[in-house]
């Protein structure tokens, strides 16, 4: 897609680009700025504990709450595993489950059914929360697909602009810059990422990991081991941030790799698969996703990429993503190992599972995009 497609490059967005970035000229403004409106909810902690009464605003970095005992709470977002509101329509909140477990087309269909009249009445926090709903599921769509991806900028942008104080916004400035890099829109890509600095932890490490991968998308490798170092540097406990301080571990595998340093780099990667919950699927698909492709790109290591890769097919099936992008270097193995049964089977599962994935496209296009 050429740059000139950005819609920040019509003059329509000009303005509510200098609304997203007013939004985050300072910590302390995303901290008081909030958007209110009463509407009955609870806040779930990452412990499976909830908080319970009425929201009165949120903020990018807070959410208040009078619990109903009447007191008022401001709780910090690195305290949420997710905000829910006793009004939304049950495929809102079936769609918003969705979209946390990495499955935006399941999300789509959800948002598709929830009916006018459902929302007609419901407190304006609701409504927010449904705008946020359907441009995050576009947007991750856009950027699994390919496809819509212009379309989906302007949805994303449209929310940045029109709820700047969304407790979502470090959230979509993410989305942001990976439909932003999808396009190859590389520098637009970092300024969405960089906006994530001024977040919670988890976004602060998320913001280096979003640069990292640009940066290596460029061939800047050792720029992105630096900027992969800033997010493993990061001072953090929470879950959220732990995981995503993994995830730069195995930016940064892939970024040594192309550097020379392939023993450092699978030690890197198998490292971060040791330290992994056994439960965190997502992040262990990623992980023998970046195994496999490390493997790959060593001569006599086919076997080690195969088994890296049959883990996630086999194991780790769950994300959709890692899972075509297994199955996609799968057949192409066993197409290499004149195994041609298995390859053509491993294509089909492919075809058939996630036809709309980029991997399913290279796959019919002979490994061209």
């Amino acid at each position: 897609m050429a740059h000139s497609q950005s819609p920040l490059r019509n003059p329509q967005w000009s303005k509510s680009l200098a609304l997203i970035l007013s939004g985050i000229a300072c910590l302390s403004c995303l901290g008081t700025n909030r958007t209110f409106g009463q509407a009955p909810g609870r806040l779930l902690a990452p412990n499976g504990k909830s908080l319970s009464g009425t929201i009165l605003g949120t903020s990018p970095t807070d959410v208040e709450i009078e619990n109903e005992d009447g007191d008022l709470k401001r709780i910090p977002l690195d305290k949420i595993a997710e905000v829910q509101f006793i009004d939304e329509p049950p495929k809102l909140a079936s769609a918003r489950a969705f979209l946390m477990r990495g499955r935006p087309g399941d999300a789509i269909g959800e948002l598709e059914s929830v009916l006018d009249s459902e929302l007609e009445g419901v407190p304006p926090l609701v409504v927010a929360e449904m705008d946020f709903a359907k441009a995050a599921a576009a947007g991750l769509m856009a950027v699994e697909s390919g496809e819509g991806v212009a379309a989906a900028d302007a949805l994303v942008v449209g929310f940045l602009s029109k709820y700047p104080r969304s407790h979502h916004f470090f959230e979509m400035q993410q989305v942001l810059g990976e439909l932003r890099a999808k396009a190859g829109n590389y520098a637009d890509a970092m300024q969405a990422f960089d906006a994530m600095s001024k977040g919670p932890a988890a976004f602060k490490i998320q913001s280096s990991n979003g640069k990292g991968h640009i940066l290596i998308e460029q061939g800047k490798f050792a720029d992105a081991v630096r900027e992969y170092d800033v997010a493993l540097a990061v001072t953090a406990s929470d879950d959220a941030s732990l995981t995503r301080k993994r995830e730069a571990a195995l930016g940064k595998a892939r970024a040594l790799a192309k550097l020379g340093k392939q023993t450092d780099a699978i030690r890197l990667a198998k490292a971060t698969i040791d330290e992994a919950d056994p439960e965190d699927r997502n992040l262990l698909s990623k992980a023998y996703v970046v195994l496999g492709g490390l493997y790959r790109a060593m001569e006599g290591k086919e076997q080690d990429a195969l088994i890296a890769y049959l883990t996630v097919d086999l194991v780790y099936n769950t994300v959709p993503e890692s899972h075509a992008e297994a199955l996609y270097y799968l057949s192409d193995l066993w197409g290499k190992a004149r195994e041609e049964q298995r390859s053509r089977q491993t294509g089909q599962v492919l075809r058939d599972a996630y036809p709309q994935s980029e991997w399913a496209k290279k796959l019919a296009t002979g490994g061209k995009t």
